[in-house]
């Protein structure tokens, strides 16, 4: 499941989520959103994600389009802040404090349909198979999905895509010049469903897996 709000984000206010295990020996847990946006073939996409472990100290961030699988995906270890394999794509890891990284991947795209976009838990480099026990998990805050090829400034997204433009003009009443946008719906795990529903977050192996209330 997801305890929404549970800690101080990268960014100090108490919204970061922290998403949880089930008791499943052996099993694969993860949270994924399915972005309303038709990949570009030769556009360099970054998905990127500010992460703290809880429990559970590797994940696996993958991006892929539906009908080509993964075009950027990779390990990463949460306690010594270090990328594990790539598996497709190139990847980064930055720390931004107080145990906090915001971790990316970025591949081309092929044009072959809209993305994925998964955060997976994992036991270790290369192993997406653990045995939960109900309470471990990872903290999550800020997913974002970028046709850039690089991370750039995190965008928060509530209901609806916005540009790093929208952001600027509503926290410092200018406008401002650029062309960034996070593509992610909802850069948070707050889902309005447990299926695979285009835009919305949804849950596999979580404790339990249901339905998040969150007030935004």
């Amino acid at each position: 499941g997801v305890d929404a709000n549970d800690v101080a984000s990268p960014f100090g206010d108490v919204t970061a989520d922290k998403v949880k295990s089930d008791s499943t020996a052996n099993a694969t847990r993860y949270i994924r959103q399915f972005p309303d946006a038709e990949s570009v073939s030769g556009q360099d996409y970054t998905a990127s994600v500010y992460v703290k472990a809880a429990g559970v100290n590797w994940i696996y961030l993958a991006l892929w389009e539906l009908g080509n699988f993964y075009i950027g995906a990779a390990y990463f270890d949460l306690q010594n802040g270090v990328s594990g394999t790539t598996t497709h794509g190139t990847s980064t890891i930055e720390s931004v404090g107080n145990d906090w990284y915001r971790v990316s991947v970025t591949g081309a795209g092929t044009g072959t349909g809209k993305f994925i976009n998964e955060i997976w838990m994992a036991e270790g480099d290369n192993d997406r198979n653990f045995d939960g026990d109900g309470t471990s998990g990872i903290y999550v805050y800020g997913a974002q999905l970028e046709a850039a090829p690089s991370a750039g400034p995190y965008v928060r997204t509530l209901s609806e895509t916005r540009s790093i433009s929208d952001a600027n003009a509503e926290s410092l009443g200018l406008l401002v010049e650029e062309q960034r946008a996070n593509l992610l719906k909802y850069s948070e795990p707050d889902s309005r469903s447990t299926t695979a529903v285009v835009a919305e977050w949804s849950f596999n192996g979580l404790s339990p897996l249901n339905e998040i209330e969150k007030e935004l």
